[in-house]
């Protein structure tokens, strides 16, 4: 059932933050939060917000928050959404 939410998800992301979670080497780890976060809500389905950091709570992984605020802001910086 996991990997049926992978799936899902990446299938519905916006193509720049794809494409930019690819180039900076993160995206299993944004997935693996994400599905995790949303798998831990009691969600059978992953809805996907509008905004980059809305995906979970940032201060609930491992890498923490200021690791995913730094690489959101640079999102940001190069795509400007």
């Amino acid at each position: 059932m996991k990997k049926i939410k992978r799936h899902r998800f990446v299938i519905n992301l916006p193509s720049t933050l794809l494409l930019f979670l690819i180039k900076e080497r993160v995206l299993s780890k944004f997935i693996s939060n994400t599905v995790d976060f949303f798998s831990g809500k009691g969600k059978g389905f992953i809805l996907i917000p509008d905004l980059a950091e809305s995906y979970f709570e940032w201060e609930s992984t491992k890498e923490g928050h200021k690791y995913w605020e730094d690489l959101i802001n640079k999102y940001y910086e190069q795509y400007d959404e």
